[in-house]
């Protein structure tokens, strides 16, 4: 990697930790997962290996009052967009719900895992819907 992207990804750690029992962080992001993923994203922009990426850039309608808000948008370097899903703990109602996006609508849905050890995320690995 490098070091570009691994000052990315130092600055990204540096962030206040999440403050259990708020709806989102004070910088947007949910999760200390998604905000970790959000700098391997920036750091792979930075590398070249994918051309662009936005944290909740999309709202999908799924049924009648019921939406999809992508976690991220990525655009590979053929310029074709993905749907990228983290989950830390991944239920039966979300592993449903992105496979009915999978089938309505025409993006690649990766869902995105990794292990925390000692309060970071590590060991990325992503399973396409």
């Amino acid at each position: 990697m490098n070091p570009q992207a691994r000052a990315a990804i130092a600055e990204a750690r540096k962030r206040p930790p999440i403050a259990k029992g708020y709806p989102k962080l004070s910088d947007g992001y949910d999760s200390q997962l998604e905000r970790e993923y959000a700098a391997v994203l920036e750091a792979q922009r930075v590398a070249g290996e994918i051309l662009w990426w936005k944290h909740h850039a999309m709202r999908l309608r799924l049924a009648e009052g019921t939406y999809y808000s992508t976690d991220f948008l990525v655009m590979l370097p053929n310029y074709e967009l993905e749907l990228r899903e983290t989950k830390g703990w991944l239920r039966e109602a979300a592993r449903v719900r992105v496979k009915v996006i999978a089938e309505m609508y025409p993006f690649r849905v990766v869902m995105v895992r990794a292990e925390r050890y000692r309060g970071t995320y590590s060991n990325w690995t992503y399973e396409v819907v």
